[in-house]
């Protein structure tokens, strides 16, 4: 089977047969100490959510006759989007290597195996409950997340990932989504006529960026990407993980407030104080609000540079040129 590595496509992988399904979660349960053989696959249903990758959630009958609902997502091999999103290999090395030794609320990971086609399967926890957080009907709990990815941040200050594959953001990279974005808005640069400038300026902070690139982050920290059980966090999705530099993670946290998700001002302030204080106890760094302000930066360049079909879709991107200009101002660059 061919992967669509095409920008924003997920590729087309199918959920295996019930045989095979059975057969590998077998295999997966049994070595974590999760069940002794066999297993049977008492129902499955596809993921609503899913996105990127396929996934269905699959309930499972253990040998000693007791349930067990499982996530199940499936990934080929390569995923082309500019080095910012790994495949399911990849989340599966993450979950292994960076979270599951940290004992955080992270759903449980249970394995992943090589399916057919040159696929990835991920099995974790399913979390029976949960629902996203900009669904939550307390709009407080986002402070929550910015507490949780500062103490996230703060346990993997200076940590080194001995692993083969575990990705660090390097200048070429940053650069990469400077220069697409360029190029995808050179059509309509009489409506930008400050982007040149602003480009420039970032570009000559990025090794400043890189210097300061000592945590690991989640790389896409979104609302949608934030699962909330009884008032929990639990962060999924972590193909974008990532050593950089983690206002990252709080710049996705807040980005497009206003637009989609009805959260005030008040609560963001609270969101910033709450992931200094739980990522810096004594206190953040003097440059804390500068380089969360050239986060917000990346994250706009990150939606624009994806593809120039992305870019074009002016309704959606707008907004993003909007924030490089407001945010460009606020650094005293514009």
């Amino acid at each position: 089977m061919k992967c669509d590595t095409e920008i924003m496509e997920a590729p087309q992988i199918k959920p295996p047969a019930k045989e095979t399904l059975v057969a590998l979660l077998t295999d997966i349960l049994a070595d974590k100490g999760a069940t002794k053989r066999p297993v049977t696959v008492v129902d499955r249903q596809p993921n609503i959510y899913a996105s990127t990758f396929p996934s269905e959630i699959v309930v499972c009958r253990l040998a000693d006759g007791s349930e067990l609902k499982i996530f199940c997502k499936y990934g080929c091999a390569t995923n082309d989007s500019h080095d910012h999103k790994g495949n399911v290999a990849y989340e599966a090395l993450v979950y292994r290597h960076v979270l599951e030794p940290l004992k955080i609320s992270t759903p449980k990971f249970f394995g992943s195996a090589e399916g057919e086609a040159d696929s990835t399967w991920l099995v974790v926890e399913f979390l029976e409950g949960a629902a996203r957080l900009e669904l939550w009907e307390d709009p407080g709990i986002v402070i929550d997340a910015a507490r949780w990815i500062g103490r996230f941040h703060g346990l993997n200050e200076a940590r080194t990932i001995a692993v083969a594959g575990f990705k660090n953001y390097r200048a070429d990279y940053f650069y990469g989504w400077v220069k697409r974005t360029l190029q995808h808005a050179d059509e309509a640069r009489e409506n930008f006529p400050w982007l040149a400038k602003l480009c420039a300026h970032y570009e000559e902070m990025i090794p400043r960026l890189i210097a300061k690139a000592s945590t690991v982050i989640h790389g896409e920290f979104y609302p949608n990407n934030i699962l909330v059980r009884a008032g929990k966090i639990y962060p999924v999705d972590w193909e974008s993980s990532a050593k950089s530099f983690g206002e990252i993670d709080l710049a996705t946290l807040t980005d497009g407030w206003g637009e989609s998700i009805d959260w005030t001002p008040e609560i963001h302030r609270h969101c910033v104080l709450e992931y200094q204080r739980s990522r810096w106890p004594d206190g953040p760094p003097a440059d804390f609000e500068r380089t969360f302000l050239l986060a917000r930066l990346y994250v706009q360049f990150r939606w624009l540079g994806d593809s120039k079909e992305w870019a074009r879709q002016k309704n959606q991107m707008n907004g993003r040129f909007q924030e490089l200009q407001r945010v460009g101002e606020q650094l005293g660059i514009l």
